[in-house]
């Protein structure tokens, strides 16, 4: 291609750049909102304590993008081929070959092969959107506090069913080399299966009507969609919700 690749007259040097896979980060702290409805059923009670099993559905859409350039280091393979050259001169660079004779002729082997370091940019977008339709199932504890007053304990299996688009368009900088840019998109779906406990208090307004808040520990795993060898990660393993709603005897 050019004069640098040549060293000297008689090697030419041929480079390839690899990289370890970079990650956009993490948005773990980013609050989404969602809608749940809960069914208890009372299997019994005594003067402490009242029981049951509890079946919950709740429903979010989870909605991630970022356009920053992600910055890491790239690894640049330099190998130095011999080069024959039948009539004993290196021609100019912009050399293509001769049909009838050989010419000049590199070498299969390298005679040494240097790595180093280069930094590597990459730029462009990244968007996840993923609807989560959840299902929970346990038995429940609820202790009295007072007339009015109450806390609940809960735990058991989890359910959620994903559905997700994923599309990204990035362009690629190691040293001072630019990449034709690139871009994917796609849709994936999957089952999790886990686990939840939850806790919370509720107050009542009469006899059939009451308020409450609570929170609630999910581990689901994690989910992965993965589009032309690029990965979006939803981790679940970790999620804390907060609850706030009003319930209804019947």
């Amino acid at each position: 291609n050019g004069g640098s690749q040549l060293s000297g007259n008689g090697t030419i040097l041929m480079q390839r750049a690899s990289s370890p896979g970079l990650s956009s980060g993490t948005s773990e702290d980013d609050p989404q909102s969602g809608v749940e409805l809960t069914y208890n059923r009372e299997l019994g009670r005594n003067n402490t304590f009242r029981w049951g099993l509890e079946a919950g559905f709740n429903f979010m859409n989870v909605n991630l993008a970022d356009s920053h350039p992600i910055t890491g280091s790239a690894s640049l393979l330099t190998d130095a081929f011999p080069l024959l050259v039948s009539e004993g001169l290196m021609p100019p660079a912009g050399y293509q070959g001769r049909k009838n004779s050989p010419g000049v002729v590199i070498g299969v082997t390298p005679q040494s092969s240097t790595e180093s370091a280069i930094p590597e940019i990459v730029g462009g977008s990244r968007k996840l959107d993923a609807d989560i339709y959840g299902l929970r199932l346990g038995p429940y504890l609820e202790i009295p506090l007072s007339s009015r007053f109450s806390v609940g304990f809960s735990g058991g299996l989890s359910l959620a069913e994903i559905n997700s688009d994923f599309q990204f368009t990035e362009t690629i900088h190691a040293g001072s080399v630019t990449l034709p840019s690139t871009q994917g998109s796609g849709s994936h779906n999957d089952l999790l299966v886990g686990g939840y406990v939850e806790g919370n208090i509720s107050c009542a307004l009469n006899h059939s009507t009451g308020v409450f808040a609570g929170v609630q520990f999910q581990d689901l795993g994690q989910y992965v969609q993965s589009v032309n060898g690029r990965d979006a990660v939803l981790d679940l393993s970790k999620s804390v919700f907060v609850t706030l709603g009003i319930s209804y005897s019947f």
